[in-house]
């Protein structure tokens, strides 16, 4: 996709000291389209796809993703062409992203060469980073503790009053909801059969539902966590569970960790909440051993 943007993004990356296209990060895939230093500053360059676009909530949530997963000092720049979008979001995302370009050559020269850097955007605190990391452990501890009690998979049946429970309120006020996802009492399970369907396009709605069920941002742009962060999310799937690659095997179940989830085999809802309440024991016992993801 930078290809097609070359001639727009080269008079952005000429103020750079260093370039990397494409990056990626160990915890998510979902990661700005460029990283650059300029003037002792790291920028994350964010280019609407095309489905993010039509769907302003996948971008909300790769750049928001993006800024929990890398270091807190990033600023975010939005590019896009396509004013009717902005026009249509540009409350929403100039509260998340701490420039949103257009054209004017003058404008990067006072980004890029400015001695400090300044924006009214918050950084995301200490707080929901510690948060963040603490819950990320308990989720790949979620994950060990179902293979522990792992089953043949079955989309069980779930008591009918649990059916609507699955649904949020995103930032741009539209309603993200999975099917066949239920929240119990005070944790998620949703299933996933295996399909034809690439990992990302499988997860993409769970792991949205998953992010606008964490966090909250408010009118100055400050974000928050709520207390569904801490609510195991479990997904009872079949995918003969997502095997990256030889040199990473864990590389999915990190990226679901780090949205807050945590993926089971299972044949009953017992056993869910038998994973959970051994979670919770452990969680409640502050033990969180390093594992090796």
């Amino acid at each position: 996709m930078i290809m097609k943007y070359d001639n727009k993004i080269a008079p952005i990356l000429k103020y750079a000291q260093k370039v990397v296209i494409s990056p990626s990060n160990i915890y998510t895939i979902d990661n700005p389209d460029v990283l650059l230093i300029a003037n002792g500053n790291l920028f994350g360059l964010f280019i609407p796809t095309e489905s993010e676009i039509q769907k302003v909530d996948l971008l909300v949530r790769r750049i928001m993703v993006s800024r929990l997963a890398y270091v807190e000092n990033m600023k975010t720049l939005l590019l896009s062409e396509n004013e009717h979008f902005l026009h249509e979001n540009f409350s929403l995302l100039n509260r998340i992203c701490h420039r949103i370009l257009d054209n004017n050559a003058n404008e990067y020269r006072l980004i890029f060469e400015r001695d400090r850097f300044e924006s009214n955007i918050p950084n995301i605190g200490a707080k929901i980073r510690a948060k963040q990391a603490r819950l990320y452990a308990r989720n790949l501890r979620i994950y060990e503790l179902g293979q522990e009690e792992k089953q043949a998979f079955a989309s069980f049946s779930i008591d009918k009053r649990f059916t609507d429970g699955a649904v949020v309120e995103s930032w741009s006020h539209s309603q993200v909801c999975v099917k066949e996802a239920y929240i119990i009492d005070d944790f998620l399970v949703a299933f996933k059969r295996k399909t034809t369907m690439t990992f990302k396009k499988a997860f993409n709605n769970l792991m949205t539902l998953s992010f606008f069920m964490n966090y909250a941002i408010h009118g100055d742009g400050e974000v928050s966590y709520k207390k569904t962060l801490e609510y195991p999310k479990m997904i009872n799937s079949d995918f003969s569970f997502f095997r990256g690659n030889d040199n990473d095997p864990n590389k999915y179940i990190r990226i679901l960790a780090f949205m807050g989830l945590s993926p089971i085999q299972a044949d009953s809802l017992d056993i869910c909440f038998n994973i959970k309440e051994k979670s919770k024991q452990e969680w409640q016992n502050r033990r969180n051993p390093q594992r090796p993801f």
